[in-house]
């Protein structure tokens, strides 16, 4: 992964603080980013773009998570996907488990989700961020959670399917 080399080849002159904040945070900052890009490759770049944009020159001190966070967020929902609406599979496998549902959404529905939920933005906040009145980030909200509903529920019908039966003891032996 290109961030793990960025930082790396440059601890030297990094703060010790630098490097401990971005081991402990970047996989999390990496899957906000797949998660709003869906794209394993442009969520690394923008990541990699915001820490070579950052100054570490700066006492670790002065550092605001929350601007570097809407930073990498900003970057992330700046371009709908282009070349295909379709996920790129590297994605899904990268993200947790319990957030594979979420990279299946439609983009628009995926971006206020996320924003929404597993952000903690406002309504306000998302609006102006994507450029809408309110009421459509409400209805993109309640869009995707219709939207993760079925997908749960299909897969959900799906497992039961392929889940094997549990067998009690009474079963076997009475």
């Amino acid at each position: 992964m290109r961030i793990r080399t960025l930082i790396g080849s440059e601890t030297r002159s990094w703060d010790p603080e630098w490097i401990d904040f971005f081991k402990a945070n970047c996989n999390t900052l990496f899957q906000t980013a797949l998660l709003l890009t869906a794209d394993a490759l442009r969520a690394e770049a923008t990541l990699v773009r915001i820490i070579e944009e950052l100054d570490v020159s700066n006492p670790f001190t002065q550092f605001d998570f929350g601007a570097f966070e809407r930073a990498v967020v900003m970057r992330s929902i700046e371009k709908p996907p282009v070349s295909s609406p379709e996920v790129d599979c590297r994605a899904r496998f990268m993200l947790q488990a319990g957030l594979q549902p979420v990279i299946q959404l439609d983009w628009s529905l995926r971006i206020c989700f996320v924003l929404r939920i597993l952000l903690g933005y406002t309504t306000a906040e998302c609006a102006q961020m994507l450029g809408m009145d309110e009421r459509g980030v409400k209805i993109l909200f309640q869009l995707a959670v219709v939207q993760l509903r079925q997908q749960i529920a299909a897969t959900g019908s799906s497992d039961e399917v392929n889940r094997p039966q549990r067998v009690r003891v009474t079963d076997v032996t009475g």
